[in-house]
C-alpha cells in the first residue's frame, strides 16, 4: 500500500465480475422497486432537502425529503442491522411539514403498498431485515373526506 494513493489490486470497484442475477437471494426486484419510487417522487430528485428524523433505536435510521411546496414528502426508515429485527419510535416533524403536531397523516408505504393513518408525531415501526429492512412512506396530511367506511 502506498499512503495517500488508491489501491487497484483486489478492488471490486475495478474488477470485472459476472453475476448470476437470478440466483437465490438476489435483490434485483427490490432495487428496481426502489429506483421506480425514486423516479416517481420529485422530493427524491433534490439534494439539499435531506432532513434526519429522531428514532429511539440507534440501529434505525430515518430521514425525510420534501419538495419546497410540500406537495411531495417521502419518509425513509432503514434497519442498519442486517441480522436482527429492530423496533423503534420515529419522531415525525409534523410542524415542519405543515401538519398540526397532534394532527393525522396518511402514510402510504410504497414498498408494500400498505396505507396507515398516523396520529401525532410519535410512530412505532418494526423492521425485519429478512422481510422489510427498509420502509419508504409517502406522507400526506389526512383530511376527513379521505375516510372510506369499511364494508360491514
Amino acid at each position: 500500500p502506498v499512503p495517500g494513493k488508491e489501491e487497484y489490486l483486489n478492488s471490486e470497484k475495478y474488477e470485472y465480475k459476472v453475476w448470476d442475477w437470478d440466483r437465490p437471494g438476489n435483490i434485483t426486484d427490490y432495487v428496481s422497486q426502489v429506483n421506480a419510487i425514486r423516479r416517481d417522487h420529485p422530493a427524491l430528485h433534490e439534494y439539499e432537502n435531506l432532513r434526519f428524523v429522531e428514532t429511539s433505536d440507534d440501529n434505525v435510521l430515518a430521514y425525510y425529503k420534501a419538495t419546497e411546496d410540500l406537495t411531495d414528502i417521502v419518509l425513509v426508515i432503514v434497519n442498519l442491522d442486517p441480522f436482527h429485527t429492530h423496533e423503534s419510535m420515529v419522531s415525525l416533524p409534523l410542524a415542519r411539514i405543515g401538519v398540526d403536531p397532534d394532527g393525522q397523516v396518511r402514510a402510504h408505504e410504497l414498498l408494500s403498498n400498505e396505507t396507515f393513518l398516523w396520529t401525532g408525531s410519535e410512530q412505532h415501526v418494526r423492521l425485519d431485515p429478512n422481510h422489510n429492512p427498509a420502509m419508504i412512506f409517502r406522507i400526506q396530511e389526512w383530511v376527513h373526506r379521505d375516510y372510506v367506511e369499511p364494508d360491514a
